[in-house]
């Protein structure tokens, strides 16, 4: 411990990288897909709260594995599709 003004801090040890941790599981990349609404729109990001989608499937954004899926599913009420490339 270190005395700084008369106030005792603990020193923190360096615990290594989150691959050394207990539990830590990478996320698995697959193959890379685009989401679809239910009007055959490609899915570009985000405005704002909302997400956006476009007819023009060249700007869609492709994403790579189920968990950004799962989320985007959660922030609409459309039925969204996975088209994988």
């Amino acid at each position: 411990m270190k005395t700084i003004f008369g106030q005792q801090e603990k020193i923190m040890k360096k615990t290594g990288s989150a691959a050394k941790r207990k539990g830590y599981q990478p996320i698995e990349c697959g193959q890379l897909f685009i989401v679809l609404n239910e009007s055959a729109q490609a899915w570009t990001g985000l405005k704002g709260d909302d997400l956006a989608f476009s007819d023009n499937w060249e700007e869609a954004k492709p994403l790579e594995n189920d968990i950004q899926f799962f989320h985007l599913e959660k922030m609409t009420y459309d039925k969204l599709e996975k088209i994988f490339l």
